[in-house]
């Protein structure tokens, strides 16, 4: 999955709430733990930082880590 900044801007553009769900969803891709995965939502605010920091290629290099197929299903569940 290409990374574009009108996605970085939908992501960072998203409620606590709608982050925190997103947060878990990636989590969940990448195969975390239940409590690395609690651990990351209860840090969305510093996530939605980091987001904002990161440049694409940083973004492209985290996401090659999800496969080809839950990266389309999470572009998909988060409306990008």
């Amino acid at each position: 999955m290409e990374i574009s900044q009108d996605m970085i801007n939908k992501i960072t553009a998203l409620n606590d709430a709608e982050l925190k769900k997103a947060i878990g969803q990636i989590a969940d891709a990448l195969g975390a733990s239940q409590s690395q995965k609690r651990m990351a939502q209860n840090n969305s605010g510093f996530i939605k930082r980091k987001i904002n920091t990161m440049s694409k290629s940083e973004m492209q290099a985290f996401l090659s880590k999800v496969s080809p197929d839950k990266a389309e299903e999470l572009k998909r569940s988060l409306g990008l």
